[in-house]
């Protein structure tokens, strides 16, 4: 449903680009213990709404399995200032609110500590932060971070692999952002 990453595909395959199409759309990102990093662009090699949507129902999922306790405890979705963080953000938030997830959204741009410091803090089941840190400008990223408001270590990242590919068809509202962020059950910890 993104234009850009839509007309992306199309050009692609007006101009004959077929070897470009098999390496973006026949390989997936994927998700290790540093959550996803890449380059902004149309695929499931790369990062773009889809995959992000497609990654947050997986992990959404993967949390309802593991911690009994996740839709009350919630989960902290943050962003730093690169293109599409913002979006990706609420594009997560959309997800975990579909699984009834309460969602602490930082509002504003924060540096990366911050998503882990209010994991713990809040006492959340898990939290998200959408930045590639110091990769390039063209790219962006899904680091996760666990109860314990450290970075996931295996079999974490298999289990949200395989979640995630559980999960690839959009559900119901997975785009519709407008309609997340005036949810009752988003919250930002940190409003200015």
């Amino acid at each position: 449903q993104n234009k850009a990453t839509r007309e992306e595909i199309n050009s692609m395959v007006s101009s004959g680009s077929f070897d470009d199409l098999k390496k973006i759309l026949l390989n997936r990102m994927k998700f290790g213990t540093a959550g996803l990093r890449g380059r902004m662009a149309a695929g499931y090699a790369n990062m773009n709404d889809l995959v992000i949507i497609q990654t947050s129902q997986g992990f959404a999922k993967y949390i309802l399995s593991s911690l009994p306790d996740a839709t009350t405890k919630g989960v902290v979705i943050g962003h730093d200032s690169r293109h599409n963080s913002h979006r990706f953000a609420r594009l997560a938030a959309c997800a975990f609110l579909k699984c009834d997830i309460k969602v602490y959204l930082l509002g504003k741009i924060c540096p990366t500590p911050f998503v882990a410091f209010s994991v713990r803090q809040l006492g959340a089941a898990a939290g998200i932060m959408v930045t590639a840190s110091h990769n390039p400008k063209e790219d962006n990223g899904y680091k996760v971070y666990w109860d314990n408001g450290a970075q996931i270590i295996p079999p974490h990242d298999s289990g949200i692999q395989t979640c995630i590919e559980q999960n690839l068809t959009p559900w119901d509202d997975a785009w519709d952002i407008q309609k997340a962020v005036s949810d009752s059950r988003i919250s930002d910890p940190l409003p200015v």
